[in-house]
């Protein structure tokens, strides 16, 4: 009983790190997004409007995950 315990405990840790992780990730690649949308409108290639919606969409997405 107290090493199925053990083991499930070590088991939510891992998830729980696991979890962080993914998180971490996808609020990188949002930042990243970002970045590359800034560098568009500098060079022309995007709307800055169309910018605006599209982090929308992602924030809305990123915040249902």
């Amino acid at each position: 009983m107290v090493k199925t315990l053990e083991a499930l405990t070590h088991l939510a840790g891992q998830l729980d790190g696991i979890v962080r992780n993914e998180l971490e990730t996808r609020e990188a690649i949002a930042r990243m997004d970002g970045q590359l949308d800034i560098i568009r409108i500098q060079i022309g290639r995007l709307d800055p409007h169309a910018a605006t919606r599209v982090h929308g969409r992602h924030a809305r997405g990123r915040n249902n995950a």
